[in-house]
């Protein structure tokens, strides 16, 4: 089991090694308590060219996570904007 204060502000990588951002924070199906994503901001200039982001972050479904361990490692994938 991991705990939400244990992946504050931990390092989000994708498969190929390239930096994507920070989790600050997760969204959560109210009805079921079920992880749908992470939120993700401090993004790479590169992700934020990529995707022509103005918004403050990202969030990452939670089924692209691969491994979390002293990183955080996702699946290359969609992204949705953080309003």
């Amino acid at each position: 089991m991991v705990r939400y204060t244990e992946l504050r502000n931990k390092p989000v990588y994708d498969e190929s090694g390239k930096f994507i951002g920070n989790v600050v924070d997760f969204v959560i199906f109210r009805d079921t308590g079920d992880i749908f994503g992470i939120v993700v901001e401090n993004i790479s200039k590169e992700i934020v060219e990529k995707l022509g982001l103005k918004k403050k972050g990202i969030i990452i479904p939670y089924k692209a996570v691969k491994s979390i361990k002293d990183i955080v490692i996702i699946k290359e994938g969609d992204f949705h904007i953080v309003e």
